[in-house]
């Protein structure tokens, strides 16, 4: 004999089922807007294990992508780049959509050391297609700086379209760079045939005059002691003159080095400061 139900207790173990279906969505959905709140607040170690705890718990979850993404975003705001890599390089294409993921691989390889592969990625993931064109090209001319390829850097200023026409500081930086270039070649080792003459271009005027005096008077003592016939020792002050303005020529390029290394590094540093 079948027994009354009760409307009442019905309903309820209806409303208990379906708490019991929701219960998991509901936990997963306050869960992720926790990770996504400290993601946003910049903690992003505690972030990454949230979303790894969500992931884990709920596979099946509409974010899961998503959320694997911001582990890795995640891993690049913290400087874990070996990890961005490796955890990209498992499944690239799952990223492949993604401007931003892009951009971060390309940046993470830059940033260890693996400037070529850098290049390799931006140049053949449609540079003038991306909505992240500006940072890219800026990423392709810091590899560019930091490979020594100057030509190739400034190549990207004088290309129709792009953006860095419009970037003024960074083109005086490179007619700095070019300017003191200029004056380190030929000029500065021709003209100090007249010792210590070569730092002149380069405004080291100390050095000029030091080099000025020493070389001379070592020539002169040189030039005094063999009108004595003392030839022996006016070999040793020729000698040791021809060593020391030698070396002067060793010293100016080695200055100039330092001065375009300087402006080299300015525009490193202006870069790595733009682009995020």
């Amino acid at each position: 004999m079948l027994t009354k139900l009760n409307p009442k207790t019905v309903v309820l173990s209806i409303l208990f089922m379906t708490a019991l279906l929701f219960a998991g969505e509901i936990d997963v959905s306050k869960s992720q807007a926790f990770a996504d709140s400290l993601y946003d607040s910049n903690d992003f170690r505690s972030a990454i294990l949230e979303y790894k705890r969500i992931n884990y718990m709920e596979p099946d979850n509409i974010k899961f992508e998503e959320n694997r993404f911001q582990i890795i975003q995640s891993m690049y705001y913290l400087g874990n780049y070996q990890s961005v890599i490796r955890d990209m390089s498992v499944d690239i294409n799952a990223f492949s959509g993604n401007p931003k993921a892009s951009y971060i691989y390309a940046r993470s390889l830059s940033n260890i050391g693996l400037i070529d592969q850098s290049n390799e990625h931006i140049l053949q993931n449609n540079l003038e297609d991306s909505p992240l064109k500006q940072d890219l090209q800026y990423l392709l001319m810091l590899n560019y700086l930091k490979q020594n390829q100057m030509g190739l850097a400034k190549s990207l200023i004088n290309t129709e379209d792009m953006f860095v026409e419009a970037d003024t500081s960074i083109q005086n930086q490179f007619k700095e760079y070019e300017k003191n270039l200029s004056k380190s070649g030929a000029v500065s080792n021709i003209i100090n045939i007249v010792p210590g003459l070569g730092y002149l271009p380069l405004k080291s005027y100390q050095n000029a005059l030091s080099t000025f005096l020493t070389t001379g008077f070592l020539y002169a003592m040189s030039a005094e002691l063999y009108k004595e016939n003392l030839n022996l020792s006016g070999t040793f002050f020729l000698s040791a003159g021809i060593i020391f303005h030698t070396g002067s020529y060793l010293g100016i390029n080695k200055y100039n080095e330092r001065i375009t290394s300087k402006y080299k590094a300015d525009l490193i540093r202006y870069l790595e400061l733009r682009i995020p």
